[in-house]
């Protein structure tokens, strides 16, 4: 993995003093920080697991975000802070809209609901998330015959 990191750091960033480790090491641990620690798996997967929990029921944002990282034993958690760009632009694309319901005396929430267009979408998504996750269980189960001697 070093290797790679290291050969990530020399092809991409321009150093001008070879022979400072430090910012050698830091840029490694910047690339292994963005590339390693923060696989996209998860942030790809927002939209295709929204429009899924709303084909079940509508939800309020951060309910969804709990159920999110309840459901996968905390493996999926998705901030507050960037699942409402994110509902907010499946709302612009008519994929699904908003209503506010009153809580208690004071309090409101925006719940979501999935639409027409949103369930298409969902279905497309499933269908490539179907086709992918199959092909990679095939690339990962694949062996090489030993050669012979």
């Amino acid at each position: 993995m070093e290797n790679v990191l290291n050969s990530i750091y020399s092809n991409s960033i321009m150093v001008q003093d070879q022979s400072n480790d430090t910012a050698k090491e830091a840029a490694v641990e910047a690339v292994h920080a963005r590339v390693v620690a923060k696989p996209n798996f998860i942030r790809g997967s927002v939209e295709l697991l929204v429009l899924y929990l709303l084909s079940q029921k509508d939800y309020y944002g951060y309910e969804l975000s709990q159920l999110m990282n309840s459901l996968s034993d905390g493996v999926i958690k998705i901030p507050i802070g960037s699942l409402y760009p994110a509902l907010y632009k499946l709302i612009e694309y008519g994929f699904i809209s908003d209503h506010k319901e009153q809580v208690g005396k004071r309090m409101t929430r925006v719940y979501y609901h999935l639409e027409q267009p949103g369930f298409q979408r969902m279905h497309i998504l499933i269908t490539e998330y179907t086709k992918v996750h199959k092909a990679i269980s095939s690339i990962l189960d694949y062996t090489p015959e030993p050669e012979k001697k």
